[in-house]
């Protein structure tokens, strides 16, 4: 294929996809012109979010990584010409993972560069879809079809950087707070507000500090939190330590009678996008301290998780092997 032909090819695809945006934002309007969403109107919503779901799970080829197969975030070109997600080429510590190219096997120095155009353009398709799932949401009632659609914006959002696009985060946490009655529920939307993105690091004229402090505010004034519990969420908890020194920290936390700190604490090990929970609350079985396990579990842990290095054990499988019944009851 010769440049014209993959310049052609390009702006074929470009048309494709503006189609389906505008197919998928045609049906999102439906909603918005309805001021009584009802049975109907859920089935559409159902479809359009798992339109949406299959397409971030299966995005177009020029946005996808060949490897990986994921939607890209910071394409990068190798020498041999092909793209990859800068998480494919790099590890962790910024380290080139390939000696060859995956596609060619041709042996490739270890460089890759930006594309800039081609980020501009997801940056442009995210943001599309984001905005057209957070417009109707906003003219749906709250429950499951509202949430369902929150959950594949929230999904958009984490790609795209809420540090970068602060008001379409401020728009997301509102339209997940916003129709909620003061109580549990509401308690733990508002910390996983705080604890993903780091609340209490804003300055307070930031716009989503200000979505928290009214939320913590109608929380207080209805009974449903103290304001020691909504102090304790805006901690920055340094979360990055192993998973032996994470249990001790939340157990001195509770000896010491410290329980809103340990609570906002295990929440933020269970809302990271890691294993990190899944550790602790292992480490924790295993060293039969029930009280953590306790509260990550109340934090949202799952103790029926299976460990993802070996042996592979369970924090209940392994807290019974070693003879803790406390947390096995």
């Amino acid at each position: 294929m010769d440049a014209g032909e993959a310049h052609d090819r390009n702006r074929d695809d470009a048309r494709t996809d503006r189609s389906v945006v505008e197919n998928m934002t045609d049906t999102l309007a439906q909603l918005l012109r309805e001021s009584s969403p009802g049975g109907d109107d859920d089935a559409l919503v159902a479809q359009v979010v798992a339109s949406l779901e299959s397409e971030l799970e299966d995005p177009p080829e020029r946005f996808r990584d060949p490897v990986s197969f994921a939607l890209m975030n910071e394409p990068r070109v190798i020498e041999t010409g092909h793209v990859f997600d800068e998480s494919t080429v790099y590890d962790e510590k910024g380290n080139f993972r390939f000696d060859a190219c995956p596609m060619t096997r041709r042996e490739i120095q270890p460089l890759a560069f930006p594309i800039v155009f081609l980020k501009k353009e997801l940056i442009e398709y995210k943001l599309r879809r984001l905005d057209a799932v957070l417009a109707a949401a906003g003219r749906l009632p709250g429950g499951k079809p509202r949430d369902a659609l929150l959950r594949v914006g929230k999904a958009l959002l984490d790609q795209l950087g809420s540090e970068t696009y602060v008001h379409r985060a401020e728009r997301y946490w509102t339209l997940r707070v916003e129709a909620m009655e003061p109580g549990p529920e509401m308690v733990e939307v508002v910390g996983a507000l705080a604890a993903e993105e780091s609340v209490g690091k804003l300055d307070a004229s930031s716009p989503l500090r200000a979505l928290f402090d009214g939320a913590t505010a109608r929380l207080i004034d209805a009974g449903a939190a103290t304001r020691e519990g909504c102090d304790a969420m805006l901690i920055v908890y340094d979360v990055d330590g192993s998973p032996d020194e994470l249990v001790d920290e939340l157990d001195g936390k509770i000896r010491d009678g410290e329980i809103e700190s340990a609570k906002a604490l295990a929440r933020v090990l269970v809302q990271r996008r890691d294993d990190c929970a899944g550790d602790v609350v292992l480490e924790a079985s295993r060293r039969g301290i029930a009280d953590v396990v306790r509260a990550l579990m109340d934090a949202g842990a799952d103790v029926n998780e299976a460990s993802t290095e070996w042996p592979y054990g369970t924090p209940l499988r392994d807290a019974a092997s070693n003879g803790h019944e406390v947390i096995v009851r």
